[in-house]
């Protein structure tokens, strides 16, 4: 890692005529190695990409969601300002390592769970800012990056992620288990087919968000941007911020409403599909816990229990006062 982050800084400060000061890692995320930067000019922040979990042929949509952002930047969203080299955003070090280089935003990262209102209001106006901008930005496109898999794929790996926790003698994840299988009995996926598709973030939970206050500061990482439901960008902003210890702070929920309506239409019965539809998409992810697993996995299954042992109530729950 010494290795590479020597790497790293000896280009940044080749290429862009700086002197590296000081650095600071940032342990998020996962394999990718990441800095903030003190420089002789402007304080930064880097992205090391790892070639196993980005392999080479997936630097061109990369590159295109660079361009994207900075884009974005240009209208005066609150995303970090990528910088290029060569009319490049992804970088090449001397030794092949790819990376990037943004502005350093300032804000701080939410605790899950515990956004408040004004702050969810803050948030649900910068995505629906966002949902409109991408609209206008980039061509239309049916052509999905996900789709929902079907109902017999969801049992088929059901069975697997049961077996396994038979094994295991895991009552716990057994429980959760029966209750999922319930929900898939139940259901089909094409309560989903009117989700609207669209160019989407895909990844907006707490890390990715930055605040100053009460205002959003930053949307960071725009890795995913993808063609996706863009209902995804409304479920895991709201599961994120707004439900801690299996309990969802409504009223905050409802301000993120409010504030996406000021650019894009969202109604309640949207929002329940939205969480519904981002279940299905992480049912699969509810396993026995293995050592190691991530923070923020263990915080999806979290979200996705809630929405599963709520599932009927989502209307009684979510319901406008």
């Amino acid at each position: 890692m010494d290795f590479i982050k020597q790497d790293i800084f000896n280009s940044i400060e080749k290429y862009f005529e700086l002197t590296v000061t000081a650095d600071r890692q940032i342990k998020l995320g996962y394999k990718n190695l990441k800095w903030e930067i003190n420089t002789s000019g402007e304080n930064l922040f880097v992205k090391q990409y790892h070639k196993e979990r980005y392999p080479e042929h997936l630097m061109t949509g990369l590159e295109a969601s660079l361009h994207t952002q900075a884009k974005l930047w240009e209208l005066h969203h609150p995303v970090p300002r990528p910088y290029s080299f060569k009319g490049q955003f992804i970088i090449r070090s001397t030794g092949d390592e790819r990376f990037i280089v943004t502005e350093k935003c300032s804000g701080e990262n939410l605790v899950p769970g515990t956004a408040n209102e004004a702050q969810m209001y803050s948030l649900g106006r910068a995505v629906g800012r966002l949902h409109a901008a991408l609209d206008m930005l980039l061509p239309a496109s049916n052509d999905l990056h996900w789709n929902i898999r079907s109902k017999e794929s969801m049992i088929e790996d059901w069975k697997k992620r049961w077996k396994e926790a038979e094994r295991a003698g895991c009552e716990e994840t057994l429980t959760h288990l029966q209750e999922q299988f319930s929900i898939l009995e139940q259901n089909e996926p094409d309560q989903f087919a009117t989700c609207e598709v669209g160019w989407s973030h895909w990844d907006l939970f707490v890390d990715n968000i930055l605040f100053e206050g009460n205002e959003v500061s930053a949307i960071l990482d725009f890795d995913r941007l993808n063609v996706v439901y863009k209902d995804f960008d409304i479920a895991r902003p709201i599961l994120s911020g707004c439900m801690s210890n299996q309990l969802l702070d409504v009223k905050s929920a409802l301000a993120f409403v409010n504030g996406f309506r000021e650019y894009q239409p969202l109604t309640i019965d949207r929002l329940i599909r939205a969480l519904k539809l981002n279940w299905w998409r992480e049912a699969e992810w509810l396993s026995v816990p293995k050592p190691g697993r991530s923070t923020v996995l263990t915080r999806f299954n979290e979200e996705n229990r809630w929405i599963a042992s709520n599932w009927h109530r989502l209307d009684e729950i979510l319901t406008e006062k």
